[in-house]
């Protein structure tokens, strides 16, 4: 037990040592303070992109909690595996309204030098995940 707590407590100082000699820090952003990437679709083509986006976020190291098919609605965390991703721990909403709008927004914590980086980083990841959802990459889904 204290040899757990050492190693815990060891991991956590070396964390925190190198965030301080980094010069980076946590930034955080709330679901709905950043605007969404958006595009717009076929009201036909609903079901089929709500499908592809789960095997995008997928793709892109995202594992859905929520899935509404009905809703066109998905919830995906990112895992938690990818220790060197200044994004590791962001969460992604998709939905896809009955019009045919598609709606991409990425939330959660980064740890980045200054936050315009922070929010440029969400800002592109958004994108990304947009466009791979919609096609427009060339097949590109290796993770970000």
């Amino acid at each position: 037990m204290t040899r757990r707590w050492l190693s815990r407590s060891l991991s956590s100082f070396l964390l925190v040592l190198a965030v301080l000699l980094s010069g980076c820090s946590y930034y955080h952003v709330h679901p709905g303070a950043l605007e969404p990437s958006r595009a717009q679709i076929a009201p036909e083509e609903r079901a089929a992109l709500w499908r592809r986006a789960i095997g995008v976020l997928l793709d892109q190291g995202y594992v859905p909690q929520v899935l509404n098919e009905a809703a066109s609605f998905i919830s995906a965390k990112r895992r938690e595996d990818f220790e060197n991703d200044p994004l590791a721990r962001t969460l992604v909403l998709v939905y896809i309204s009955p019009d045919g709008a598609v709606r991409v927004e990425v939330s959660g914590v980064g740890y980045f030098a200054s936050e315009k980086q922070f929010i440029s980083a969400i800002g592109e990841r958004q994108r990304v995940i947009l466009d791979l959802i919609l096609n427009r990459s060339g097949g590109a889904t290796r993770p970000h």
